[in-house]
């Protein structure tokens, strides 16, 4: 059966609101008791089976067999969502580069499957992204192996490594870069590639940086710089003044080059010392405050992305990377509308989070297939009441049955050697986790001085 248009909005409105309310399974949100009616009347589990498994971006026999571009099933999305970035207004003149990833474990991606240790999600796709301070997106590359810089189109220029000729890349998308200013981590930084953004493009940055890449700058040794003590710092500039390498001694030693500006003048940053047990004043560079200012939007794009991230898993890598596309349409939609906000009350206001945005679209996207029936809600109040149901429903299913939580007999406390997530803490919301679990009942509860989940649990109505 042919896919329509109004059928694939439905589908991509019920993947989005799947992100929303997690459940176990597909099935789930279509059987009882965990069904979601707007869900189940909206397509047939079949239906969304069925184009999920076959969903694809281009017909697969028009590849050509000389193909070298890894991401050929998927490039029609990932251009047209990079061509949407590049044309947003950038009203920001501070952006951040970094790496962002979607998680993927999969064995069928070949070179597109990558890892980076301290990542939340260490497998999956990576993708270099060039975002304002707020998170938004102005421009990614896709990381496809040994031949991204073919199939990106990417310039390679002598003496910046692969680390160096992305972020040059990624910077041409600046629309005013004589008033902007970048800043990247040191798996990107060099004293060549600060120079040549500078001279090249005007435009200045600011970047931690590995001692080998300092050009054999004239620096005391750490060892040197411990001994004078916390928030001790130098600075030494290279080329004529035009990049300044400093050294500043914080918890370690933290090494960072630039052309924006210089240690001077200096600010002071509060520190917790161990010895006295309490915070102190530490001396902070200028060069520091304005790097950890403004380093941290790729940050907020990830914070924001899987908060209510689609679900992809499968066997097929094609959908974690169009789910991963999707995503990114989402955030960027959701922070350009924050942005466009009246007041930053409103802002603040519950009803400008990511998940009512995102419930939004998902109203929008099915309202041409759900019409309001007698005796029955409307979306909107369906979508206001059922995610709190699901979700409640979700969290009961491995519930122990009231006359055994309640009945006072046997409940011993025992603790595991693995710690696991708080029954109670879970259901209302909190971050707490434990090593103490009932043995009668099975679950793990928080028994602390400020907070006995255990007594709670087996007491209170759940």
């Amino acid at each position: 059966m042919e896919l329509t248009l109004e059928e694939l909005q439905v589908f991509l409105g019920l993947w989005i609101f799947m992100g929303i309310c997690t459940l176990p399974s597909y099935n789930d949100y279509w059987t009882e008791p965990t069904r979601v009616p707007f869900e189940a009347e909206a397509m047939p589990l079949s239906r969304f089976k069925f184009i999920r498994s076959r969903l694809h971006l281009i017909d697969n026999q028009t590849i050509p067999e000389d193909n070298r571009d890894p991401l050929i099933k998927v490039r029609p999305l990932i251009n047209h969502i990079k061509q949407k970035c590049n044309s947003l207004p950038q009203n920001s003149t501070t952006f951040s580069i970094d790496e962002s990833m979607s998680p993927y474990k999969g064995m069928k991606a070949g070179p597109l499957r990558q890892y980076i240790k301290g990542k939340p999600h260490k497998w999956g796709f990576k993708a270099f992204m060039l975002t304002s301070s707020s998170g938004i997106v102005f421009d990614f590359i896709v990381y496809s192996g040994s031949r991204t810089f073919e199939v990106e189109n990417v310039v390679e220029r002598e003496g910046l490594g692969a680390g160096g000729n992305v972020v040059f890349h990624l910077c041409k998308t600046i629309q005013r870069p004589r008033i902007s200013s970048v800043c990247f981590d040191n798996y990107f930084s060099s004293i060549p590639l600060i120079c040549q953004l500078k001279e090249d493009l005007g435009l200045v940055s600011i970047g931690t940086i590995r001692l080998n890449r300092t050009k054999e700058c004239p620096l005391p040794s750490d060892k040197a710089l411990i001994k004078q003590g916390r928030g001790t710092s130098v600075v030494q500039s290279t080329f004529n003044g035009q990049v300044a390498v400093v050294k500043w001694v914080d918890n370690r030693v933290v090494n960072l080059a630039g052309s924006w500006c210089g240690i001077n003048p200096q600010e002071v940053a509060r520190r917790w010392d161990k010895s006295s047990k309490s915070k102190v004043s530490v001396p902070c560079p200028n060069i520091v405050s304005l790097y950890n200012q403004n380093m941290g939007g790729v940050d907020v794009f990830d914070m924001l992305m899987h908060l209510y991230k689609l679900p992809s898993r499968a066997k097929r890598w094609t959908t974690p990377m169009i789910s991963f596309m999707i995503d990114l349409s989402l955030v960027n939609a959701y922070l350009l509308f924050r942005s466009d906000s009246r007041s930053k009350e409103e802002e603040e206001n519950d009803e400008f989070s990511s998940k009512n945005f995102r419930l939004q679209v998902v109203q929008a996207l099915l309202s041409t297939k759900i019409k309001r029936r007698v005796g029955r809600p409307t979306l909107e109040e369906s979508l206001n009441s059922s995610t709190e149901k699901v979700v409640h429903r979700a969290r009961n299913m491995q519930q122990p049955p009231d006359a055994t939580r309640l009945d006072g007999i046997n409940h011993m406390i025992v603790f595991e050697k693995k710690k696991g997530r708080c029954f109670m803490c879970k259901a209302f919301g909190l971050d707490g986790y434990t090593f103490a679990k009932c043995s009668k009942c099975n679950v793990k509860l928080c028994v602390l001085q400020h907070r006995n989940c255990f007594h709670d649990f087996h007491t209170a109505d759940v």
